[in-house]
């Protein structure tokens, strides 16, 4: 399974491309995010109420979209932290180190 970027839907069937479309949000990806930001289309869903967007396939048991959404971002800021040290304790200069 793969993850919206968008919205954080985590049950994709295929990678967001190849005009694969979410069926929480309706982003259709290398159509709408070429257009639009990730951040614009983001924000259009959550000032649209956090719509589920298929008319085809049924919201899963328990969807919560602005729980899927709050994961999708820590996950984001977990992954920044990772790349640049942000957050990190400095390690001390090597020479100071056992």
């Amino acid at each position: 399974m793969h993850t919206c970027p968008v919205c954080g839907f985590d049950r994709l069937e295929d990678p967001p491309n190849n005009y694969t479309i979410c069926p929480s949000c309706g982003t259709e990806f290398e159509y709408d995010d070429v257009r639009m930001t990730v951040a614009d289309l983001r924000r259009a869903w959550v000032e649209g109420g956090y719509k589920w967007w298929s008319k085809l396939d049924t919201p899963p048991a328990r969807w919560n979209p602005e729980r899927q959404l709050e994961e999708l971002i820590h996950s984001e800021l977990r992954a920044t932290v990772s790349k640049t040290g942000v957050g990190k304790r400095p390690r001390p200069p090597h020479s100071l180190v056992p």
